[in-house]
């Protein structure tokens, strides 16, 4: 058996196709007559058998084969013979086949899956799931009405291959969009020969091949996920995909990307470190950015909590626990103050919409409330040299929220170290400071929580 022989043969099934208007009577020659100059197989089997020897047609069985049917069947029976099925789920188009209705139609295929099961090219003869007591399913030739069916068909299934041969653009498309959604696997029939004046493919030329899916290839899932995450504030767990899933997958895809997915990866950290609080690194890593942004010809507009604070903020020795630098004089720098109240109450408002983590949320609002407080008692202090002690000793150590409180709601106050004083801390300025104040209103007394004899202590605290 060689080419000039199968070409001999099929030119001769062609002719009898033209001669016969008989879809079934044309399949059973193609399936089941049997040829000497083949060695006694018929046109498939050597089709088969030639494809097997080329490599192109390894046998792989799965559960459920979607057909996409068309006009022409041949290329669909190669491809139920190589992924042998246990179900077949036929596609119609609703539009009909010629003067065949879908269903019709259909019966061509089940009637030459038969045979095939008779000729031994199947073990056994799949099943054909359908609607309205037909096999097979009728769907408007659309992407959405293909992707609708094939989520409501498929949705119990596992182990599935969609083989789009026959389908138009259209459904081609919507099988596509499932199959990367889904991941299930998509196979097309191609062939390397075409008869131009016939305008068909030799069979024996025919070959299964697959469709890579771009979801995997391009990681394109994987980029969903880390605009979700970056779009939730979650920037450590965007960076992370984006260095350990995305970057190897596009470096041997698009190996040019590789620096522009280190930056995005860049972009994360920063972020990362700004929703943590750690301006300093924050404004480390934005100072890389700007420099790259200003090369680049883009704009980088950094928060403004990183820009007024990232200079002068908190730096924790590498391996400790322990701050390498302090900011000095915060509560009296009310333009860097108002920056990290408005930052830290955006950040309690993403631990609630983002996290639903309330309790957080709570005790952020508690201690950042207690930061306000400070810098309005500072704000009372309007002598330089009172104030500037009065800050000296807040660098130390802050008095109590209790304190604070109870000293901010009275029309006047002292601030000192001994415990006579209205607000009194063991790093309290001396000598004292004495203040007046439009008291503030006393909102705590009126909560559910003051006095309740419930609480170990009747203060409300």
């Amino acid at each position: 058996m060689n080419g000039a022989i199968l070409q001999s043969v099929t030119k001769r099934y062609w002719d009898i196709c033209e001669g016969n208007d008989s879809i079934d009577d044309q399949l059973k020659w193609y399936i089941a007559q049997r040829h000497p100059e083949l060695g006694s197989k018929s046109l498939l089997q050597a089709e088969l058998e030639w494809s097997r020897r080329s490599g192109d047609a390894e046998e792989t069985q799965c559960q459920t084969l979607v057909l996409l049917v068309g006009f022409s069947i041949e290329p669909l029976l190669q491809s139920v013979c190589v992924h042998r099925p246990q179900k077949i789920a036929l596609f119609l188009n609703e539009a009909g086949y010629l003067l065949e209705q879908p269903h019709s139609f259909a019966y061509h295929v089940t009637n030459a899956v038969k045979i095939l099961a008779c000729e031994g090219l199947l073990d056994v003869v799949p099943l054909f799931p359908g609607e309205e007591g037909h096999a097979g399913f009728k769907v408007e030739d659309s992407p959405q009405a293909v992707f609708r069916k094939l989520v409501e068909v498929l949705r119990d299934e596992t182990d599935v291959v969609i083989d789009v041969t026959g389908g138009k653009k259209s459904m081609v498309s919507g099988a596509y969009l499932y199959a990367a959604y889904s991941g299930v696997e998509i196979s097309y029939v191609d062939f390397d020969k075409y008869d131009p004046k016939r305008r068909r493919p030799y069979g024996y030329t025919c070959w299964i091949d697959k469709l890579s899916d771009p979801y995997r290839e391009f990681a394109l899932r994987d980029w969903e996920r880390v605009r979700s995450l970056y779009n939730r504030y979650q920037f450590r767990e965007a960076g992370e995909i984006l260095g350990e899933d995305i970057l190897p997958v596009m470096e041997q895809r698009l190996p040019n990307s590789k620096g522009s997915i280190k930056r995005l990866v860049e972009f994360m950290e920063y972020y990362e470190a700004w929703d943590r609080g750690d301006f300093r690194e924050a404004r480390r890593i934005g100072t890389r950015i700007e420099q790259f942004a200003k090369s680049h010809k883009f704009s980088f507009s950094q928060p403004t909590a990183v820009t007024e604070l990232g200079d002068i903020w908190f730096e924790i020795e590498a391996n400790s626990y322990e701050f390498r630098k302090i900011p000095k004089g915060l509560y009296g720098h009310e333009h860097k103050l108002k920056a990290y109240v408005c930052d830290e109450l955006s950040r309690v408002c993403r631990l609630i919409r983002f996290n639903e983590d309330y309790r957080s949320a709570f005790l952020r609002a508690g201690a950042l409330n207690e930061i306000v407080m400070l810098g309005r008692l500072v704000v009372l202090v309007t002598c330089r040299e009172e104030r500037q002690r009065l800050l000296d000793a807040l660098d130390e150590r802050t008095p109590t929220a209790r304190q604070v409180f109870g000293g901010l709601a009275k029309t006047s106050l002292t601030i000192g170290k001994n415990r006579k004083f209205d607000i009194s801390w063991h790093h309290g300025p001396e000598p004292a400071i004495t203040v007046t104040n439009t008291p503030m209103q006393d909102w705590w007394s009126q909560t559910a929580f003051k006095d309740n004899p419930n609480q170990s202590e009747n203060d409300g605290w």
